[in-house]
């Protein structure tokens, strides 16, 4: 085998006649290749292998491989395989004649970087593995032609045509042949041939022996010319040993001129490889004659369905747009999904376009996103805002009900006071401490109040925001609170629970306004007024629960049930309900805040929360609290909530007091009800009033 870079001109010169045959452009075939046609077509010449494989790759993609392999029986009768045909016509049987010329040392993969091993052997068949020795795999092209010409060796000896097989591998390319029958006309043209392929043999002797005396007569003219340079002067010595330098530094220069070329066309190569952006070249026509990888990997085509398409044919019914920096926008669906592209093209002299195209689908995903975080981001800030501005006004609004309960104690406390007055005082009292508790509920919400964890009965707890549930509904949807017998006690931030309960009945209140709507428009005509069925319904229920956490230990827990019969929770969005910013609703309606608060809320509790919907048949919010341990409760002497109200008392003091309070109503109510208990006082408006006092 000859070195990878001196592979003959005699494998490839059949190719032209059969590109004229086929009335297809030399151009194609030497598409890439650097050399021309008339460079090629001399039986001397040698090229590279690589370049080899490039013009048969260039051939399989004009030919078929049922094509290829019978031109390649035909081009068997070629000047530049008659060699062959006569070391084939010294064996009779078609194996030998087949393996002669893949093994033996003149055979026909001698110049070539390629290897053949027989994998399988038997009567009517042979199995051959190519397998190649260079780093570029020979194509399919040239395998299709090797065994296109050694399948018609029989024939063409005088036995049957071998039929041949082309089966491709990872690494190597196998050769199949079904070999016919040797027949007695075989053996008779064998007999006549032989003689005449003698005397062709002997005759390419005698030319070889006259070229080698005409090269030896020659060598002795140039030996005795060269003794008669030898006796000129000295100045000539020296000029032949300046030009023979002369001439090895241009050639060393040349050499080294190619080497940098090669090296700048490989650099070029790579840079042109990994580059993100497509690279297309097309004709003045529009269609693809050269592209590189990223413009697979952009458009998810194929490297044999570009080649020869029309350009619009990446994106059919693409939209382009012209942009203000001389581009085009592309917007359209390609075998990948949507795409979006900016495109810019570069005309040369040869009236070819090149295409650089750039893929920034995911450039233009992460700015929506980027707004869309934006949009959260405003959210969360008028949720904070707003926040803010309810905490202030619910502090000063407390203190306001600080003094109108306190002075109506005061008036209360009075016991010579008409019985209507009294009356009249006890339900302002009343209306002040159902206002004062609205008032914390505030406070909570607007996170105004550190946590404080104490005993909370859950049966009081649902049992206090019931009416407040109540006004937050409609009319048409009905609540049942079913309590718990066991009576349920955890350790909790009671406003904070609070405010769970009433975020999730919010909740299922919008979701069966959601679903009544679209009840609505299927039964638009039908008569239900008075119906029950046509009620939503919405279940609060307290109980216990008991059983193994994940840590492997018995636990048991308090339970809070809210479920209702609304529109439902698609499955596909329902494991993102608990996330910051998630909401289904129309923009303007929610801020998707109100499921992750109540998620933390329970978290911070040591509880979990588990959700069960379905479409169409309502959800249910399962919130488990761990429930107090009535032994550990009485050791850390844990405050209990209560829920009467607490008796002032009626003893008289003597001591003096030091009252320091911003609030001049609440400074008055204060220093009037301490100043009637028998205290004196000492008044201050801030903290240096009363250092000062």
């Amino acid at each position: 085998m000859q070195n990878q870079g001196t592979v003959s001109c005699q494998h490839v010169r059949w190719l032209f006649d059969l590109c004229r045959q086929r009335q297809i452009p030399e151009r194609h075939l030497l598409n890439h290749v650097g050399l021309d046609a008339e460079t090629l077509n001399h039986a001397d010449t040698l090229i590279d292998w690589e370049s080899m494989a490039l013009i048969y790759a260039n051939l399989g993609s004009w030919i078929s491989d049922d094509d290829l392999l019978q031109a390649a029986s035909v081009a068997w009768k070629h000047d530049d395989f008659r060699y062959w045909r006569i070391q084939a016509s010294l064996y009779v049987e078609p194996s030998e004649q087949i393996t002669s010329l893949l093994f033996d040392p003149a055979g026909i993969l001698a110049s070539l970087p390629i290897r053949a091993r027989i994998a399988r052997s038997s009567a009517d068949s042979i199995l051959i593995d190519l397998l190649t020795e260079s780093l570029v795999p020979p194509p399919s092209a040239l395998s299709n032609a090797i065994a296109g010409q050694l399948a018609s060796v029989p024939a063409a000896l005088g036995n049957d045509a071998a039929e041949a097989n082309v089966i491709a591998a990872d690494t190597l390319t196998r050769l199949e042949f079904w070999l016919p029958a040797t027949s007695r006309l075989a053996h008779l043209r064998r007999a006549v041939t032989l003689p005449l392929n003698a005397l062709f043999l002997a005759r390419h002797a005698r030319r070889v022996s006259q070229k080698l005396i005409e090269a030896e007569r020659e060598s002795m003219t140039i030996r005795q010319a060269r003794d008669e340079a030898e006796q000129h002067a000295d100045g000539a010595e020296i000029a032949r040993h300046q030009l023979e330098g002369e001439i090895e530094e241009e050639r060393l220069g040349r050499e080294r001129a190619e080497k940098e070329t090669r090296e700048v066309r490989r650099r070029l190569q790579t840079l042109v490889s990994n580059i993100s952006e497509a690279i297309i070249r097309t004709d003045r026509d529009g269609i693809i004659i050269d592209f590189n990888e990223a413009t697979l990997d952009i458009f998810g085509q194929d490297d044999g369905s570009l080649l020869g398409a029309p350009i619009t044919a990446l994106i059919p019914q693409a939209q382009i747009v012209p942009t203000e920096s001389r581009g085009l926008a592309i917007e359209g669906r390609g075998p990948t999904g949507e795409l979006q592209l900016h495109a810019r093209v570069f005309r040369s002299q040869t009236e070819s376009r090149t295409w650089v195209i750039r893929d920034i689908t995911e450039m233009t995903e992460a700015e929506r996103e980027r707004a869309a975080l934006q949009h959260q981001l405003h959210a969360t800030q008028r949720v904070e805002s707003i926040g803010e501005l309810t905490g202030g006004i619910a502090h000063d609004f407390n203190n306001l009900l600080v003094a109108i309960n306190g002075y109506a104690e005061l008036c209360l406390g009075q016991p010579d006071l008409d019985r209507m007055v009294r009356g009249h005082l006890q339900e302002i009292r009343r209306a002040g401490d159902r206002a004062a508790d609205m008032t914390q509920k505030l406070l909570t919400f607007a996170r105004r109040q550190e946590i404080e964890f104490v005993e909370v009965d859950l049966n009081e707890l649902i049992k206090g925001v019931e009416n407040m549930i109540r006004r937050l509904l409609p009319a048409n949807i009905s609540v049942r609170f079913l309590q718990s017998l066991q009576s349920p006690h955890v350790l909790a931030d009671a406003g904070q629970l609070e405010q769970v309960v009433v975020n999730l009945c919010v909740n299922a209140r919008d979701a069966m306004s959601k679903g009544r709507e679209s009840k609505g428009r299927e039964s638009k005509g039908r008569e239900s007024k008075g119906r029950e069925s046509d009620s939503d319904r919405l279940t609060i229920t307290v109980g216990e629960k008991s059983g193994v956490d994940d840590d492997g230990e018995f636990r048991e827990y308090a339970l809070i049930s809210i479920e209702d019969t609304g529109a439902g929770i698609p499955s596909s969005v329902v494991d993102k309900i608990f996330e910051p910013f998630f909401t289904t609703k129309d923009e303007g309606e929610g801020t998707g805040l109100g499921l992750s608060v109540v998620y933390g809320i329970i978290k911070r509790h040591g509880g979990t929360i588990d959700v069960d919907s379905e479409p169409g048949r309502g959800t249910r919010f399962e919130v488990q609290l761990p429930l107090i341990d009535p032994v550990r409760t009485q050791v850390l002497d844990i405050p209990a909530k209560s829920t009467e109200p607490e008796t002032r008392s009626s003893l008289s003091h003597t001591a003096g007091i030091l009252l320091v309070e911003d609030n001049d109503q609440v400074r008055r109510l204060c220093e009037q009800v301490l100043s009637g208990c028998g205290y004196e006082m000492f008044t201050a408006v801030n903290g240096q009033d009363g250092i000062e006092v």
